[in-house]
Protein backbone atom coordinates (compact mmCIF):
# COMPACT_ATOMS: atom_id res chain seq x y z
CA UNK A 1 0.00 0.00 0.00
CA UNK A 2 2.18 2.65 -1.56
CA UNK A 3 -0.65 5.38 -1.08
CA UNK A 4 0.00 7.62 2.15
CA UNK A 5 -3.70 9.18 2.30
CA UNK A 6 -5.33 5.17 2.03
CA UNK A 7 -2.80 4.16 4.45
CA UNK A 8 -4.25 7.36 7.08
CA UNK A 9 -7.62 6.83 6.07
CA UNK A 10 -7.90 2.75 6.69
CA UNK A 11 -5.76 3.59 10.06
CA UNK A 12 -8.23 6.15 11.01
CA UNK A 13 -11.04 3.61 10.60
CA UNK A 14 -12.02 5.77 7.59
CA UNK A 15 -12.26 2.99 5.14
CA UNK A 16 -15.25 4.10 2.76
CA UNK A 17 -12.12 7.00 1.79
CA UNK A 18 -9.40 4.33 1.58
CA UNK A 19 -11.57 2.41 -1.01
CA UNK A 20 -11.97 5.22 -3.34
CA UNK A 21 -8.91 6.25 -3.34
CA UNK A 22 -8.04 2.77 -4.31
CA UNK A 23 -10.63 2.49 -6.62
CA UNK A 24 -9.36 5.84 -8.48
CA UNK A 25 -5.54 3.96 -8.50
CA UNK A 26 -6.55 0.85 -10.01
CA UNK A 27 -8.40 2.63 -12.84
CA UNK A 28 -5.19 4.78 -13.56
CA UNK A 29 -2.62 2.32 -12.51
CA UNK A 30 -3.44 -1.30 -11.28
CA UNK A 31 -0.82 -2.97 -9.41
CA UNK A 32 -0.81 -5.73 -6.58
CA UNK A 33 -0.72 -3.56 -4.13
CA UNK A 34 -3.43 -1.22 -4.48
CA UNK A 35 -5.57 -4.52 -5.23
CA UNK A 36 -4.15 -5.42 -1.88
CA UNK A 37 -5.00 -2.34 -0.08
CA UNK A 38 -8.63 -2.59 -1.45
CA UNK A 39 -9.14 -5.45 -0.49
CA UNK A 40 -8.57 -4.66 3.23
CA UNK A 41 -11.06 -1.66 2.82
CA UNK A 42 -13.48 -4.67 1.56
CA UNK A 43 -13.07 -7.27 4.22
CA UNK A 44 -12.98 -4.67 7.05
CA UNK A 45 -16.46 -3.70 5.69
CA UNK A 46 -17.99 -7.34 5.37
CA UNK A 47 -21.13 -6.77 7.60
CA UNK A 48 -22.18 -3.56 5.93
CA UNK A 49 -25.39 -3.87 3.95
CA UNK A 50 -24.07 -5.17 0.07
CA UNK A 51 -20.98 -6.16 1.03
CA UNK A 52 -19.66 -9.67 0.14
CA UNK A 53 -16.37 -11.57 0.39
CA UNK A 54 -16.36 -11.89 -2.61
CA UNK A 55 -15.32 -8.87 -3.91
CA UNK A 56 -12.80 -8.87 -0.77
CA UNK A 57 -11.18 -12.15 -2.79
CA UNK A 58 -11.55 -10.75 -5.89
CA UNK A 59 -8.80 -8.31 -4.86
CA UNK A 60 -6.75 -10.67 -3.02
CA UNK A 61 -6.54 -13.15 -6.06
CA UNK A 62 -5.81 -9.89 -8.48
CA UNK A 63 -3.16 -8.81 -5.73
CA UNK A 64 -1.22 -12.13 -6.45
CA UNK A 65 -1.66 -12.28 -10.11
CA UNK A 66 -0.11 -9.09 -10.54
CA UNK A 67 2.76 -9.11 -8.03
CA UNK A 68 6.44 -10.67 -9.71
CA UNK A 69 7.22 -14.38 -9.12
CA UNK A 70 9.51 -13.34 -6.43
CA UNK A 71 6.78 -11.17 -4.08
CA UNK A 72 3.96 -13.63 -4.26
CA UNK A 73 4.72 -15.59 -1.65
CA UNK A 74 5.18 -12.43 0.24
CA UNK A 75 1.51 -10.93 -0.74
CA UNK A 76 -0.29 -14.57 -0.02
CA UNK A 77 1.31 -14.28 3.75
CA UNK A 78 -0.07 -11.05 4.12
CA UNK A 79 -3.10 -11.95 2.89
CA UNK A 80 -3.52 -14.71 5.06
CA UNK A 81 -2.32 -12.80 8.11
CA UNK A 82 -4.75 -10.42 7.31
CA UNK A 83 -7.61 -12.77 6.78
CA UNK A 84 -6.60 -15.03 9.70
CA UNK A 85 -6.92 -11.84 11.65
CA UNK A 86 -10.22 -10.68 10.70
CA UNK A 87 -12.06 -14.21 10.88
CA UNK A 88 -10.51 -13.75 15.00
CA UNK A 89 -12.50 -10.63 15.25
CA UNK A 90 -15.49 -12.26 13.55
CA UNK A 91 -15.27 -15.08 16.14
CA UNK A 92 -14.97 -12.86 18.98
CA UNK A 93 -17.80 -10.76 17.81
CA UNK A 94 -20.45 -13.98 17.78
CA UNK A 95 -19.09 -15.28 20.99
CA UNK A 96 -19.98 -11.64 22.27
CA UNK A 97 -22.90 -11.77 20.91
CA UNK A 98 -24.41 -15.07 22.24
CA UNK A 99 -23.11 -13.75 25.54
CA UNK A 100 -25.49 -10.17 25.06
CA UNK A 101 -28.53 -13.04 24.04
CA UNK A 102 -28.45 -15.02 26.54
CA UNK A 103 -28.12 -11.75 28.73
CA UNK A 104 -30.51 -10.47 27.65
CA UNK A 105 -32.68 -14.16 27.66
CA UNK A 106 -31.99 -14.12 31.53
CA UNK A 107 -33.29 -10.42 32.11
CA UNK A 108 -36.67 -11.43 30.61
CA UNK A 109 -37.04 -14.60 32.01
CA UNK A 110 -36.51 -12.70 35.70
CA UNK A 111 -38.83 -9.78 34.48
CA UNK A 112 -41.37 -12.11 34.03
CA UNK A 113 -41.27 -13.78 37.28
CA UNK A 114 -41.28 -10.53 39.11
CA UNK A 115 -43.80 -8.29 36.62
CA UNK A 116 -46.95 -10.40 35.47
CA UNK A 117 -47.41 -9.67 31.85
CA UNK A 118 -43.29 -8.83 31.20
CA UNK A 119 -42.39 -8.31 27.59
CA UNK A 120 -39.49 -10.65 26.21
CA UNK A 121 -36.78 -8.13 25.14
CA UNK A 122 -34.89 -10.54 23.67
CA UNK A 123 -33.16 -10.59 20.04
CA UNK A 124 -36.59 -10.63 18.27
CA UNK A 125 -36.60 -7.05 19.46
CA UNK A 126 -35.47 -5.56 15.73
CA UNK A 127 -35.68 -2.07 16.17
CA UNK A 128 -33.16 -2.27 19.27
CA UNK A 129 -30.79 -4.14 17.37
CA UNK A 130 -28.36 -1.63 17.44
CA UNK A 131 -28.68 -0.57 21.12
CA UNK A 132 -28.09 -4.06 21.80
CA UNK A 133 -25.14 -4.13 20.17
CA UNK A 134 -23.41 -0.92 20.58
CA UNK A 135 -21.50 -1.51 23.79
CA UNK A 136 -19.38 -4.28 21.40
CA UNK A 137 -17.94 -1.85 19.48
CA UNK A 138 -14.75 -2.23 20.89
CA UNK A 139 -14.61 -5.85 18.62
CA UNK A 140 -13.57 -3.16 16.20
CA UNK A 141 -10.05 -3.22 17.39
CA UNK A 142 -7.00 -5.32 15.74
CA UNK A 143 -7.75 -5.71 11.66
CA UNK A 144 -10.36 -2.57 11.83
CA UNK A 145 -13.75 -5.01 11.18
CA UNK A 146 -16.20 -2.25 10.51
CA UNK A 147 -19.21 -2.03 12.86
CA UNK A 148 -21.15 0.88 11.82
CA UNK A 149 -23.88 -1.24 9.60
CA UNK A 150 -23.96 -4.07 11.50
CA UNK A 151 -27.37 -3.02 13.17
CA UNK A 152 -28.63 -3.53 9.44
CA UNK A 153 -28.15 -6.64 9.66
CA UNK A 154 -31.22 -7.60 12.02
CA UNK A 155 -31.80 -9.26 15.25
CA UNK A 156 -28.76 -10.64 16.81
CA UNK A 157 -29.27 -14.69 15.52
CA UNK A 158 -29.47 -12.97 11.93
CA UNK A 159 -26.16 -11.47 12.77
CA UNK A 160 -24.62 -14.09 14.39
CA UNK A 161 -25.50 -16.16 10.76
CA UNK A 162 -23.88 -13.66 8.54
CA UNK A 163 -21.00 -14.45 10.68
CA UNK A 164 -21.21 -17.80 9.78
CA UNK A 165 -21.35 -17.09 6.59
CA UNK A 166 -18.37 -14.83 6.08
CA UNK A 167 -16.25 -16.82 7.98
CA UNK A 168 -16.98 -20.14 6.26
CA UNK A 169 -16.66 -18.60 2.73
CA UNK A 170 -13.15 -16.50 3.89
CA UNK A 171 -12.00 -20.16 4.75
CA UNK A 172 -13.19 -21.42 1.17
CA UNK A 173 -11.87 -18.43 -0.80
CA UNK A 174 -8.07 -18.96 1.19
CA UNK A 175 -7.99 -22.34 0.31
CA UNK A 176 -8.50 -21.47 -3.26
CA UNK A 177 -6.11 -18.72 -4.01
CA UNK A 178 -3.29 -19.40 -1.65
CA UNK A 179 -1.22 -21.99 -3.43
CA UNK A 180 2.65 -21.64 -2.30
CA UNK A 181 2.14 -21.10 1.16
CA UNK A 182 -0.80 -23.89 1.71
CA UNK A 183 1.06 -25.05 4.63
CA UNK A 184 1.25 -22.33 6.52
CA UNK A 185 -2.46 -21.54 5.62
CA UNK A 186 -3.42 -25.49 7.10
CA UNK A 187 -1.44 -24.48 10.17
CA UNK A 188 -3.21 -20.94 10.58
CA UNK A 189 -6.43 -22.31 10.29
CA UNK A 190 -5.61 -25.04 12.68
CA UNK A 191 -4.74 -22.55 15.15
CA UNK A 192 -7.91 -20.29 14.85
CA UNK A 193 -9.91 -23.97 15.25
CA UNK A 194 -7.74 -24.93 18.49
CA UNK A 195 -8.40 -21.11 20.14
CA UNK A 196 -12.24 -21.47 19.16
CA UNK A 197 -12.54 -24.97 20.79
CA UNK A 198 -10.69 -23.68 23.78
CA UNK A 199 -12.56 -20.70 24.47
CA UNK A 200 -15.87 -22.81 23.78
CA UNK A 201 -14.96 -25.22 26.88
CA UNK A 202 -13.96 -22.69 28.95
CA UNK A 203 -17.77 -21.23 28.85
CA UNK A 204 -18.95 -24.31 29.21
CA UNK A 205 -17.03 -24.83 32.75
CA UNK A 206 -18.59 -21.52 33.70
CA UNK A 207 -22.44 -22.56 32.88
CA UNK A 208 -24.43 -21.03 35.70
CA UNK A 209 -25.83 -24.55 36.66
CA UNK A 210 -22.43 -25.72 38.10
CA UNK A 211 -22.53 -22.71 40.52
CA UNK A 212 -24.24 -24.28 43.81
CA UNK A 213 -25.72 -21.01 44.86
CA UNK A 214 -27.32 -20.00 41.73
CA UNK A 215 -28.82 -23.99 40.89
CA UNK A 216 -30.10 -23.77 45.13
CA UNK A 217 -31.78 -20.23 44.56
CA UNK A 218 -33.29 -21.19 41.00
CA UNK A 219 -34.85 -24.16 42.93
CA UNK A 220 -36.74 -21.63 45.34
CA UNK A 221 -37.78 -19.44 42.82
CA UNK A 222 -38.10 -21.07 39.54
CA UNK A 223 -39.04 -24.57 40.34
CA UNK A 224 -38.44 -26.20 36.63
CA UNK A 225 -35.34 -24.22 36.20
CA UNK A 226 -34.22 -25.22 39.68
CA UNK A 227 -34.58 -28.99 38.79
CA UNK A 228 -33.09 -28.16 35.43
CA UNK A 229 -29.93 -27.36 37.11
CA UNK A 230 -29.95 -29.61 40.01
CA UNK A 231 -29.65 -32.50 37.23
CA UNK A 232 -27.27 -30.59 35.11
CA UNK A 233 -25.06 -29.30 38.24
CA UNK A 234 -21.53 -31.20 39.01
CA UNK A 235 -21.94 -29.90 42.66
CA UNK A 236 -24.27 -32.65 43.55
CA UNK A 237 -23.87 -35.93 43.83
CA UNK A 238 -26.51 -38.33 42.21
CA UNK A 239 -27.85 -39.88 45.60
CA UNK A 240 -28.21 -35.83 46.55
CA UNK A 241 -30.44 -35.00 43.43
CA UNK A 242 -32.42 -37.56 43.97
CA UNK A 243 -33.37 -37.05 47.32
CA UNK A 244 -34.07 -33.57 46.48
CA UNK A 245 -36.06 -34.42 43.85
CA UNK A 246 -38.19 -36.81 45.47
CA UNK A 247 -38.74 -34.51 48.34
CA UNK A 248 -40.01 -31.86 45.80
CA UNK A 249 -42.69 -33.95 43.79
CA UNK A 250 -43.74 -35.16 47.15
CA UNK A 251 -44.50 -31.44 48.27
CA UNK A 252 -46.04 -31.10 45.00
CA UNK A 253 -48.31 -33.78 45.12
CA UNK A 254 -48.87 -33.05 48.67
CA UNK A 255 -50.54 -29.51 48.45
CA UNK A 256 -52.34 -30.58 45.46
CA UNK A 257 -54.18 -33.62 47.45
CA UNK A 258 -54.62 -30.80 50.02
CA UNK A 259 -56.21 -28.20 47.97
CA UNK A 260 -58.72 -31.02 46.38
CA UNK A 261 -59.96 -32.22 50.32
Amino acid sequence: MENELAILAIKGGRHSEAEQIFNTEITTKPTSMAYYGLGICKINMTLNIGRTIDEVFYCFEKAISLSDEFKRSQVEIDIITVSIANLEQLQNLYQSLEAEKKKQASDAVLGAALTVGAMMIGSSHKSNAFTQISSLAVASAGVGLSLDGISKLGTIPEIQNEIVVISTKTKIALENIIQINKKELAKSLEKLNELHAVTIRNKLNNKWYNNKTKVIIALVWLLPLGLYALWKSDQFSQKTKIIITSVVIFIIVFINVSSKT
